[in-house]
């Protein structure tokens, strides 16, 4: 489908890789080696058709070059700096930022962060 609209819309199919799959292979490999093979095969044959890959760090840039990816690789960092969420917001800068997304200064604004996981930088 993806190849359809790029093709159609004339615009870049970018794809954002941020599962590290060989962490995975476990449950449908009994040897690391071969899981590892299978996701380096599988890897290539999915990105072979976009323009540009996105990561979310180092490490999986550099699991994608050893996978053979030719594709250009970039790295946009995830996560939440939390330090910024320690102290809570005065009503001012609540009612400034409610205000800027256009939210009634009254209503109530519920936020959730899903897939929590490691390399989102969220300390318990």
């Amino acid at each position: 489908m993806a190849r359809y609209i790029s093709k159609k819309l004339t615009i870049p199919i970018v794809h954002t890789y941020h599962t590290v799959y060989e962490d995975y292979t476990h449950y449908f490999s009994p040897y690391r080696k071969w899981g590892k093979a299978m996701v380096a095969v599988f890897s290539r044959k999915v990105l072979k058709n976009v323009n540009v890959v996105i990561t979310p760090t180092k490490k999986v840039q550099h699991l994608l070059e050893v996978y053979g990816i030719k594709q250009p690789i970039y790295v946009v960092p995830t996560g939440i700096d939390v330090v910024k969420f320690i102290n809570p917001l005065s009503e001012l800068i609540k009612k400034k930022i409610k205000l800027r997304h256009g939210i009634n200064a009254n209503d109530k604004v519920l936020i959730c962060v899903g897939r929590v996981a490691k390399e989102k930088k969220l300390r318990n």
